[in-house]
């Protein structure tokens, strides 16, 4: 699932490290999400975290087309 978590993060000026303290999480798991690379799966209560934090929702954050779901 592609996302835009380091857009957002560099856009708000925020480190990996600062991330992951803010959410609960290792740094580790920060940079795994943002790689976009690996099949990261994200639990719904991390997802809340992160687009909470971010003021966004997360089918922006991770962008989702909810539409192909229905």
């Amino acid at each position: 699932m592609h996302n835009r978590l380091a857009e957002f993060r560099h856009l708000a000026g925020i480190s990996q490290e600062n991330l992951a303290t803010v959410t609960g999480v290792s740094v580790a798991y920060i940079r795994k999400i943002e790689s976009n690379k690996s099949k990261t799966n994200v639990t719904i209560n991390i997802a809340y975290k992160l687009a909470k934090y971010f003021n966004t929702d997360i089918e922006t954050l991770f962008d989702l087309d909810l539409d192909k779901y229905q």
